[in-house]
């Protein structure tokens, strides 16, 4: 399923955290793992399928891909730190 999610304000700041701190690497990941977790505190899905398990890791896998073809660098938190040169206790 391809969903087209405008997201702004306070959400669009959880993903841009979620991205900088490491957490995820895309706005995808940011959105698959928060209804991850959504199912987690609600049990919205009974029981995943191997093939939905299968489906998914694909994907990011591609993306990961994607990524990294396109030469992409992606930074942690500690590394981000040290390129733009902030000190961990002024965060």
């Amino acid at each position: 399923m391809n969903v087209n999610v405008n997201i702004e304000g306070y959400v669009e700041n959880v993903v841009n955290n979620a991205i900088a701190r490491g957490i995820v690497k895309t706005k995808a990941e940011a959105i698959r793992l928060g209804l991850l977790h959504l199912d987690k505190e609600y049990s919205l899905c009974e029981k995943v399928s191997k093939e939905e398990i299968i489906a998914v890791n694909k994907k990011i896998k591609e993306e990961m891909a994607d990524i990294k073809k396109n030469k992409e660098k992606w930074y942690g938190l500690n590394e981000l730190q040290k390129e733009l040169g902030i000190e961990n206790d002024n965060i």
